[in-house]
């Protein structure tokens, strides 16, 4: 973690502390910082920071829990920036957080080592450009009870899959005012994924290059379900979803 210097005194003797990047084991958290031990990690009191804030990296068997606490961004706009990153990562989970003004809100991206299980729910993201992303070598995810809404920008998406990110299941979460609630694409393996039982509000869904997926049980108001003839996708199966209120076609 980056701390500032400060010196400490006793009456024996003054300690210099050391300065840097440090690694957190299980326990509370007050500030970014990079967490690689199991266990589970509480987040103690709101961060306001301005560049990459929770990194998750190497891990397996964790819990980063906000406790309703906030960790706010510089804006959206600020490139690449991101509120928690996960990556090369098994069984890991993310609750309880309000993750504003970045434009990765929450994260997975693995460069080389997939991650796999990874559970992001209970939390409220908002006035992020991707609030969501499970994007490069992600497996057997679950995106659950989150509220995401007022996205950034005319590109900004609530749950973003891209680039061999397979086999998640995507249910019970709120989209509002996001361009695009759900994005799938493109790239190769986008597979058996599955969007259930969501609100889009004001957002639409949209997928491309992408196949096996499964889009049920959903409800749009003033938004719709877009499958893109720009890639080859196949294999989607669309059922019981609801589409009010949408001026264009609800499927296309």
């Amino acid at each position: 973690y980056d701390s500032t210097r400060a010196d400490v005194i006793d009456s024996n003797c003054a300690y210099t502390p050391f300065v840097g990047t440090g690694y957190m084991e299980d326990g509370e958290v007050s500030s970014c910082r990079v967490i690689t031990a199991p266990g589970t990690y509480l987040l103690t009191q709101d961060i306001v920071n301005n560049r990459a804030c929770m990194r998750i990296s190497n891990a397996r068997d964790l819990i980063f829990d906000c406790q309703g606490h906030s960790i706010i961004g510089p804006g959206a706009d600020d490139y690449a920036e991101t509120g928690i990153s996960i990556t090369k990562s098994e069984n890991v989970t993310v609750r309880n957080c309000n993750v504003s003004g970045w434009y990765n809100g929450i994260d997975s991206y693995s460069s080389d080592e997939p991650s796999s299980d990874v559970t992001i729910e209970n939390n409220t993201l908002s006035s992020n450009l991707y609030s969501i992303g499970l994007r490069k070598n992600i497996w057997n995810s679950t995106v659950i009870n989150n509220k995401i809404s007022e996205g950034y920008g005319s590109s900004s998406r609530g749950v973003y899959l891209f680039l061999n990110s397979s086999n998640h299941l995507i249910t019970n979460n709120l989209f509002e005012d996001v361009s695009r609630g759900v994005y799938i694409g493109p790239y190769y393996g986008l597979e058996n994924n599955t969007i259930d039982s969501n609100i889009f509000r004001k957002c639409s869904f949209y997928i491309n290059d992408a196949s096996h997926n499964v889009i049920s049980n959903n409800i749009f108001e003033y938004g719709g379900i877009e499958v893109s003839s720009q890639g080859v996708s196949e294999n989607i199966t669309i059922y019981r979803n609801s589409i009010t209120n949408y001026s264009s076609q609800g499927i296309t």
